[in-house]
């Protein structure tokens, strides 16, 4: 699985990723000038950044035995909050500072996407209940105020998953 390019006001569409292997969750920076994707390249998942315009430079962000997917960029496009497996079923949010290599653990988690309004990140926890169940969270980039804003009791029926958040464009 490759990742392409394609701008909705033309028929154009351009490679970015030429492997033999997989990259998926593919996400656009801020500016429009660079992709972070996760990758099994190197035989675990990983997370990878690429320029746009020279698809050839790219640059690997995480690199060790866990798998680590789902990248989503901050507002200035300074950092990425992902999700990585820290043991068997158990997913933690970590964010990398592109600019410096630093690295935070946020907390359990998975499947973040970062509001570039107000940095605020919405992610997916999972939650045995009854039945097994998702909700939907939000953290700071500190780690503070974490909010749930999806719960089971939303719902008559528990059987069921809130997965995947997204932000609206404007937050």
């Amino acid at each position: 699985t490759d990742i392409y390019l394609k701008r909705l006001d033309n028929v154009s569409v351009v490679r970015v990723t030429d492997d033999p292997h997989e990259d998926l969750f593919p996400r656009i920076s801020p500016d429009g000038k660079r992709l972070a994707f996760c990758s099994n390249r190197n035989g675990n998942w990983d997370i990878f950044v690429v320029q746009i315009d020279r698809p050839t430079a790219v640059m690997q962000v995480t690199l060790g035995p866990e798998d680590e997917i789902h990248p989503s960029w901050s507002g200035d496009g300074a950092k990425l909050v992902y999700c990585a497996a820290a043991k068997q079923g158990e997913w933690q949010l970590r964010i990398a500072d592109l600019r410096t290599g630093a690295r935070t653990l946020l907390g359990p988690g998975i499947y973040p996407d970062w509001n570039t309004q107000d940095g605020r990140i919405a992610f997916q926890l999972p939650r045995m209940r009854d039945e097994f169940w998702s909700g939907i969270w939000t953290v700071k980039e500190d780690g503070t105020e974490v909010t749930q804003l999806v719960t089971a009791e939303f719902f008559q029926d528990r059987s069921w998953g809130a997965i995947n958040p997204a932000w609206s464009p404007d937050g």
